[in-house]
């Protein structure tokens, strides 16, 4: 489980890369603000891990995850416990044409489209995967994706890249405090 951003940080880095475009609606508690999140990958994933960020290893982690894929998608991890498919099945002409009449959201395509709904409900200790998602036909999302293996070649620079963004953190810290005095 991931507790620490130095944690965080350390393995997240090389999935952060990717371009998200995250909204928020400012109305909700923080606890409970939905974050939307476009990901135009082939096979995207989702990093449920963050959810367990900063709690203790009792707490309860409650989340929704909604998927609009163009076929059914396979995913890593299967169904555990903590994880349950709620839904699964072609996306409704309704639900579609609602989606389209969103802001920006007019790339939907009006038929085609599969929906997954998956429910997290557990301890956070037990919150140690991300959701690696296949969309290809092939069946397989991937291992590494899913943070249930690490690739082996970034291995030998982990530590480099630790050091740089701890070098990061440190100017950071020291560029704040002269800026207070």
């Amino acid at each position: 489980m991931i507790t620490t951003w130095r944690e965080f940080i350390g393995f997240f880095w090389i999935r952060l890369i990717m371009t998200m475009s995250p909204s928020w609606k400012r109305d909700l508690p923080p606890s409970c603000r939905p974050i939307h999140l476009t990901i135009p990958l082939a096979n995207p994933w989702v990093p449920l891990r963050i959810l367990a960020l900063g709690k203790q290893a009792s707490d309860v982690v409650q989340a929704d995850v909604y998927l609009l894929t163009d076929i059914k998608p396979a995913l890593l991890p299967r169904i555990r416990s903590g994880l349950s498919l709620r839904h699964s099945r072609a996306a409704s002409p309704e639900l579609l044409r609602d989606l389209r009449s969103d802001k920006g959201m007019d790339w939907i395509p009006t038929h085609g489209m599969w929906l997954t709904q998956l429910a997290v409900d557990g301890a956070a200790a037990d919150l140690t995967y991300d959701l690696a998602i296949d969309v290809s036909g092939r069946g397989r999302p991937s291992r590494i994706a899913a943070g249930l293996e690490t690739p082996r070649r970034l291995l030998p620079l982990l530590p480099a890249i630790a050091f740089v963004l701890v070098g990061l953190g440190v100017t950071a810290a020291r560029r704040d405090r002269r800026g207070r005095s």
